[in-house]
């Protein structure tokens, strides 16, 4: 008689354990790969979004502006940003989203804010920028200090690198 191959039961219970040891050891990992996933998406973002509205300063041979807003209709005047992004070919030079202007993208800012030297990252017609800097931090809430900062040149370059611990003393 053939004999029938199978798993015990504490067989299979040792395996239950183990992949349950595993998972409890990789899930707080995982949660922390797709936070920083998420903010090097959103920091790859605006160096899309800031070659985009520089690019289109150049061909349209028009100013134009990255904002915050907090409703998509017009920018704040504040210099910290959550809600959205808005750029913009500024027409008529009054530094707002208004009818006249062409927007060029909008976008959710993410589970964070935005703070800076300036209300609005600009560049003129020829693709030069307004120097600045702006740091990105994500919510406290989300157990990470770490954030990112945009530097923005005069020459209108705009360049990201990581800001260690910078967003620990926000709140």
């Amino acid at each position: 008689m053939k004999r029938a191959s199978a798993f015990t039961l504490t067989e299979l219970l040792i395996v239950v354990a183990i992949i349950s040891i595993l998972s409890v050891i990789a899930t707080p990992n995982l949660g922390k790969m797709l936070a920083r996933q998420k903010q090097e998406s959103l920091q790859q973002r605006f160096v899309d979004i800031s070659s985009l509205a520089r690019l289109a300063a150049i061909q349209n041979v028009s100013a134009s502006v990255i904002c915050g807003s907090s409703d998509g209709q017009q920018c704040n005047q504040e210099k910290v940003w959550t809600g959205r992004v808005l750029a913009f070919l500024d027409r008529d030079g009054d530094h707002q989203w208004s009818e006249g202007d062409q927007l060029l993208h909008q976008t959710l800012l993410g589970d964070g804010q935005i703070s800076g030297t300036r209300s609005r990252i600009e560049f003129n017609q020829s693709g030069a920028g307004y120097m600045g800097s702006w740091l990105y931090c994500p919510y406290l809430h989300q157990n990470d200090r770490n954030g990112f900062r945009l530097i923005l040149s005069l020459g209108g370059r705009l360049r990201t690198e990581l800001a260690s611990n910078a967003c620990a003393t926000r709140a």
